[in-house]
């Protein structure tokens, strides 16, 4: 369902918008959605850079450090979570991580690539609570 979700948003992060305030105000939709997720949302490009975090994800912290826009996702995460997000973002599939222990949180951690419509590549870290 998570992935599907993904897909439907046609995430635009990132792109070029127009002087039309009506095109510049659909490009917000699907931001503000995710925006209002119950689970935390983390947006990365192909550069491993982190381009969005939703607030439920604000208030995940590694080692007291809010996650942040700007920041590398290896800055907050293991290996085996930037290995298989990358690898999402490479390969264009869903990858999901199983039974991740984070923040004393157990999630189920879904990669989900953006679609191929965006003119950013990247993937969306969903964080399911198990």
């Amino acid at each position: 369902m998570i992935p599907q979700i993904g897909k439907k948003l046609d995430i635009r992060i990132r792109t070029k918008r127009g002087s039309d305030s009506h095109n510049e105000n659909q490009g917000n939709i699907p931001r503000n959605i995710l925006e209002k997720l119950p689970t935390p949302v983390i947006g990365i490009n192909a550069d491993q850079n982190i381009i969005m975090v939703n607030r439920k994800a604000q208030s995940l912290a590694v080692d007291s450090c809010p996650i942040e826009t700007g920041k590398k996702i290896f800055e907050y995460f293991p290996d085996h979570i930037t290995g298989r997000v990358n690898l999402s973002i490479r390969t264009n599939t869903v990858r999901t991580i199983e039974k991740c222990h984070f923040e004393g949180m157990l999630y189920d951690l879904d990669c989900i690539p953006f679609s191929e419509s965006d003119q950013v590549k990247g993937s969306l870290m969903v964080f399911r609570p198990v």
